[in-house]
C-alpha cells in the first residue's frame, strides 16, 4: 500500500491508496468544540421560547374552553333561580293575602265569642227554648237556636280553610325557596370555579406577554362578569322624605321579653355578635314551613275555629333552608311612645297598630337593597310573612329586625313592651 504524508498548515495531509484525510491537531479540536457549543447556545434558546409560547397559547385555549363552559352552564343555573325567584315572589304574595284572611277570620271570630260572652248568650237561649208555650212554639225557637250555631259553625269552617290555603302557601314558598338556595349555592359554586381557572392561568403564565396578556385579562373579566351577577334584580331604594320612624329607641328594649318556649334576651344581649350575623339579611339557618302559623288564630272565647293545625313544624323544618336565627325587637303604634302614630317609614309606608312591617338594621351592608322585599319570620311555632319597609339604629345592629305592631299582633303578642326583645328565624323572600 502507498503511504504519502503532506504537510499542510497546522495540520497533516495523510494518503493512504487514493484516499486523503485531513488530521487536526489538539488546539484545532478544542476549537471545533467550542465552536459548536457557541451555535448550540445560539440556536437553544430559540427552540426554548417556541415551545414556551406554544405551551401559553395551548394553556390559555383549554382555561378559554373551560371558562366558556362554565359561564354558560352560570347562565341556565342563573336563569332557572330568577323563574324560581319570580315563583316565590307570587306564592308570598299568595301567603300574605291567606295571611290577611287569617287574621281577619281571628278578629271576627274573636269578637262573636266577646259578643256571646258578653249577652250570656247561652242562658238567653236556655231560656228561649223553656219559655216556649207550644211545641210549634218550641220548633221554632229551636230552629233559631240551630241557625244561631250554624253561622257559628260556618264561620268556624271558613277559618279552618283559610288556615289550610295559609299553611298550604307556606309550604309551597318553603318548597320554593328550598330550590332557590340550592340554585344559589351552585351559583356561588359556579363563581369559584371561574375564578379558580383564572387564578391557574395567571399562575401558569406569569411571564405572559402581548396576546397572552390580552386572554388573560379577557378571563379575569368574564370571572368578574359572573361574580356581579344577582338574581334578585334588587337595588339601593330611595328614602321618603316623609320618613319619622328610624331616630328611636325599640320600645321593647328593657323588657326581657320572656315567654313559655321563647329563647328571648332582653336589651343589647347579642350586641357581641353586632350586625355581622345577626342582621345577614340574606338567610340561613334552618326552620319549617311552621304551619301552626298565626292560624292558632280564629280561636274564640270558645275555641271555635282555633286550627292549631299541627303540621308539624319538625318534619319540615329540616328540609327548609335560607333560615337565620337573630333577636327582634319591637316598636311603632299606639304602645311605643318612642315613634309618631301614625308614623312613616323609609319606603313612605305607614306605621301603625295593624301595619305589617319590620325594619332592618342600617348597620348592615346594602341594607336599602332590603327595603320592599318579603321576610318570613318564625316564632314559638306561628310564622309570618312581613315587608322590610323600614331601617334604623337597632343597638347598633345587635338586633336583626324591629318588628311593626301588626306583626308581633300576629305572633301573639299585644304591645311592645309584651313583645319586649325575642330570638326569631327569619329568611328574605
Amino acid at each position: 500500500m502507498e503511504t504519502n504524508t503532506y504537510a499542510r498548515g497546522a495540520g497533516r495531509f495523510v494518503r493512504q491508496g487514493a484516499l486523503i484525510r485531513h488530521t487536526y491537531t489538539p488546539r484545532q479540536r478544542i476549537g471545533g468544540v467550542v465552536a459548536c457549543a457557541a451555535l448550540s447556545l445560539v440556536l437553544l434558546p430559540g427552540a426554548a421560547y417556541a415551545d414556551s409560547v406554544a405551551d401559553a397559547q395551548s394553556q390559555l385555549s383549554s382555561a378559554e374552553a373551560q371558562m366558556s363552559s362554565i359561564v354558560e352552564e352560570y347562565n341556565a343555573t342563573k336563569s332557572q333561580a330568577d323563574e324560581l325567584q319570580a315563583q316565590i315572589d307570587e306564592t308570598t304574595q299568595t301567603a300574605a293575602d291567606a295571611q290577611t284572611a287569617v287574621l281577619e277570620g281571628r278578629e271576627e271570630l274573636s269578637k262573636d265569642a266577646v259578643a256571646h260572652y258578653r249577652s250570656n248568650e247561652s242562658s238567653q237561649l236556655l231560656t228561649l227554648l223553656l219559655s216556649a208555650d207550644s211545641v210549634s212554639e218550641l220548633f221554632e225557637n229551636m230552629h233559631y237556636i240551630e241557625s244561631i250555631m250554624q253561622d257559628t259553625a260556618d264561620k268556624i269552617s271558613e277559618q279552618k280553610a283559610r288556615v289550610e290555603a295559609y299553611n298550604d302557601a307556606l309550604d309551597e314558598l318553603n318548597s320554593q325557596r328550598d330550590q332557590l338556595q340550592s340554585q344559589l349555592d351552585t351559583l356561588d359554586n359556579q363563581r369559584s370555579e371561574a375564578q379558580s381557572v383564572v387564578d391557574t392561568a395567571t399562575a401558569n403564565l406569569q411571564n405572559a406577554q402581548g396576546e397572552e396578556a390580552a386572554r388573560l385579562a379577557a378571563l379575569q373579566q368574564q370571572a368578574e362578569s359572573v361574580a356581579d351577577a344577582s338574581t334578585d334584580g334588587s337595588s339601593n331604594v330611595a328614602i321618603s322624605s316623609n320618613w319619622n320612624t328610624g331616630d328611636h329607641d325599640e320600645a321593647g328594649s328593657d323588657d326581657t321579653g320572656s315567654s313559655s318556649g321563647s329563647s328571648s334576651q332582653a336589651g343589647d344581649q347579642g350586641s357581641s355578635n353586632g350586625g355581622s350575623s345577626n342582621a345577614n339579611a340574606n338567610s340561613n339557618a334552618n326552620s319549617g314551613s311552621n304551619s301552626n302559623s298565626n292560624a292558632n288564630s280564629g280561636s274564640s272565647g270558645s275555641n271555635s275555629g282555633s286550627s292549631n293545625s299541627s303540621k308539624n313544624d319538625s318534619s319540615s323544618s329540616e328540609s327548609s333552608t335560607g333560615w337565620k336565627k337573630g333577636l327582634a325587637s319591637a316598636y311603632g303604634g299606639s304602645t311605643d311612645p318612642t315613634t309618631p302614630n301614625p308614623g312613616y317609614t323609609a319606603t313612605g309606608a305607614i306605621c301603625n297598630d295593624s301595619s305589617m312591617g319590620v325594619a332592618v338594621p342600617m348597620s348592615l351592608p346594602g341594607y336599602r337593597s332590603l327595603l320592599g322585599r318579603s321576610v318570613e319570620i318564625k316564632y314559638n311555632g306561628k310564622t309570618v310573612i312581613a315587608t322590610i319597609n323600614d331601617c334604623g339604629n337597632m343597638g347598633g345592629g345587635s338586633r336583626s329586625l324591629d318588628l311593626q305592631p301588626g306583626v308581633f299582633k300576629a305572633l301573639g303578642y299585644s304591645s311592645c313592651q309584651a313583645w319586649g326583645v325575642r330570638t326569631v328565624q327569619y329568611r328574605i323572600l
